[in-house]
C-alpha cells in the first residue's frame, strides 16, 4: 500500500509540493501556493480510483483519511499546523472515512 500510495503522490501532485512518511501509513504533504482544498480532494479522488492486487489475484479498494491545515502567517513554525492537521483524519475515519478534513 505504501508503494501504491507513493506512486499516486508522484504522478498526481505537483513538484513544487512537498511530500515525506512521517510514521506508519502516514504522509504528510506541504503545498505552496494552493487551494487548501483542491489539492487533497484531488489527492483522495486518485486513490480511491486505484485498487491493490491481493495475493496475485484479488482487488481490494483503497480510501484515504487527509486531514490538513494551513500555516498562519503570524509567526507559526511548520510543527503547528503539522500538529493540528494530524489529528483531523481521526475525525474523518469517525465520521465515515475516505475524506478530507480540515483541522479546526
Amino acid at each position: 500500500m505504501l508503494q501504491i500510495i507513493t506512486e499516486i503522490c508522484r504522478y498526481t501532485l505537483r513538484k513544487v509540493y512537498i511530500v515525506g512518511r512521517i510514521g506508519g501509513e502516514e504522509f504528510s504533504v506541504i503545498l505552496p501556493d494552493t487551494d487548501l482544498l483542491a489539492a487533497p480532494e484531488g489527492l483522495r479522488n486518485a486513490v480511491a480510483s486505484r485498487h491493490a492486487l491481493v495475493d496475485g489475484e484479488r482487488q481490494i479498494g483503497i480510501t484515504v483519511s487527509i486531514g490538513m491545515a494551513q500555516l498562519a502567517a503570524s509567526g507559526e513554525n511548520v510543527g503547528m499546523p503539522l500538529n493540528r492537521a494530524d489529528n483531523a483524519p481521526y475525525r474523518a475515519k469517525s465520521s465515515g472515512r475516505n475524506r478530507v478534513v480540515a483541522a479546526e
